[in-house]
């Protein structure tokens, strides 16, 4: 299904005019519903509709009034986050938007810029200080951890995959990584 436009006067008619609602940082379209998840400054979380234009904004205590980075939807519509504090939180997919919805996996020394949940399940998270952590993401226990042994550096900003390969771009350089190496 193609994305539908939502002009910006008419989405944030309603919302209240402090810098945070003004500010968002990453947004994801739900694959079922086509719901717009958008993650902004100081832990707010805005949800769209596309098809009524309406914005529903939420302040949720899981997110510890940390900035929303990254967001993104596993093959079980899991939705994933992780925020400037470094928290990696998942809300259960199906259920109300509620705190009890949504449970922190892990926190993260420093920022976690950026996450990805890969073709086969894994979520990776890129990390400001610590390089990037691989997760499993039924259990949340670590797989394993990439530092500035296997990375240009520690500090990591953007993951993607193509294929079996993930791009993790760092400080300095783009880094490859096979997963099935």
């Amino acid at each position: 299904e193609e994305f539908k436009e939502i002009p910006k006067p008419n989405l944030y008619l309603n919302t209240p005019k402090s810098k945070e609602y003004k500010q968002p940082w990453c947004m994801l379209q739900e694959r079922n519903t086509g719901t717009v998840w958008v993650g902004a400054q100081m832990g707010l979380l805005q949800l769209v509709n596309p098809e009524t234009k309406v914005l529903e904004n939420h302040r949720l205590p899981v997110f510890r009034n940390s900035t929303i980075r990254s967001i993104s939807q596993d093959s079980e519509d899991n939705i994933w986050f992780t925020t400037q504090r470094g928290d990696l939180i998942r809300y259960q997919a199906g259920q109300p938007i509620e705190n009890a919805s949504f449970e922190l996996i892990r926190e993260f020394n420093g920022f976690a810029f950026a996450h990805l949940v890969d073709n086969s399940g894994r979520v990776w998270v890129c990390t400001t200080d610590s390089g990037v952590f691989i997760l499993d993401s039924k259990t949340g226990e670590i797989i394993r951890h990439l530092d500035d042994k296997v990375l240009s550096s520690n500090k990591q900003e953007k993951i993607t995959q193509l294929n079996d390969s993930i791009f993790v771009f760092g400080y300095d350089l783009l880094n490859v990584y096979n997963v099935n190496s």
